[in-house]
């Protein structure tokens, strides 16, 4: 598979290359492509959160629940390793 980028891009990659931050360009876009995949994860984990804020469904916490609440996540992550 072939890929052309912009002459910026391309510049760009090869001074990656010349200052030893990675080994080649192809080594430099597949770092790239990996980046890409964790914010388009990223976006849809936050895409989610939306949701559920639109849809009400979360928790609502103050200073004086916020103890109680982790310590219930606590108690439940405890029996869970049990």
């Amino acid at each position: 598979m072939d890929f052309h980028v912009s002459a910026e891009n391309a510049h760009f990659l090869r001074l990656q290359v010349e200052t030893g931050v990675f080994v080649n360009e192809n080594a430099a876009l597949e770092a790239a492509i990996e980046l890409l995949k964790r914010t388009a994860a990223l976006r849809a984990q936050i895409d989610r959160g939306v949701n559920q804020l639109e849809s009400g469904d979360f928790v609502e916490l103050n200073e004086s629940s916020l103890g109680t609440y982790f310590d219930q996540i606590l108690s439940i992550a405890s029996c869970a390793g049990q």
